[in-house]
């Protein structure tokens, strides 16, 4: 009797068995414990995520520097003709401005060019590094360098919108498009191949973000 009483003061007992509840109770309190951790952490998650979200969707000089070169990187290359030129390509003597533009090419070395003295014809053949440049001569993309000011956000389509300028660096650029003569012929190319171009580009809002739109027709000079 002793015992039983003096074990009823350190420990409650159950009704069928007597033996004594503590652990359980130790147990149960473990369990409420962890549920109350698991949940902290979920909704602590839940507001990192949705802060973190609330971040991308900001219209910032950041945000529009990824989103623009989000953009550029997927395969946008900057060309020296806005469509595909077909070779081998007959000029008449005559058309001083296309034989130019292709004679610039050729002392670049991305075209061969033969006379026909009885035609009054210059034929135009792409060499092996022409072929590389493709039809449209493309010369490496856009790499954001700084974003300097975007225009007040405005709704296009549902979506916010907005004008960015920024200046920019051309990247994987090929050894020939830092030939003089055709940077004297292409001043376009000349400009953009400089280092720190200045270009202006249209961004809209996203799901998760901005995004340059691929459809419309968006500011891109």
């Amino acid at each position: 009797m002793q015992w039983n009483a003096a074990l009823g003061k350190s420990a409650a007992t159950t009704p069928r068995t007597g033996k004594p509840t503590v652990m359980k109770t130790g147990m149960h309190r473990n369990v409420c414990w962890k549920r109350v951790a698991a949940l902290t952490f979920a909704i602590l998650l839940m507001l990192a995520i949705g802060g973190c979200t609330r971040k991308k969707t900001e219209a910032s000089n950041e945000n529009f520097k990824r989103a623009i070169n989000a953009y550029f990187y997927n395969g946008r290359d900057e060309c020296l003709f806005p469509v595909a030129q077909k070779f081998p390509n007959e000029v008449k003597v005559a058309e001083k401005s296309e034989m130019k533009d292709m004679d610039a090419l050729s002392k670049a070395g991305l075209l061969r060019r033969t006379e026909d003295g009885a035609f009054q014809l210059v034929r135009y053949d792409l060499t092996p590094l022409g072929t590389r440049a493709k039809g449209r001569f493309c010369f490496g993309h856009r790499d954001i360098t700084s974003v300097d000011s975007f225009t007040p956000l405005r709704t296009e389509d549902k979506r916010k919108a907005s004008d960015v300028t920024y200046h920019y660096r051309i990247v994987d650029a090929p050894v020939w498009a830092q030939d003089e003569n055709l940077k004297k012929q292409f001043p376009e190319l000349a400009r953009k191949i400089s280092g720190n171009a200045e270009g202006k580009t249209t961004v809209m809002s996203a799901y998760e973000g901005w995004e340059v739109p691929d459809y419309g027709k968006p500011v891109i000079e």
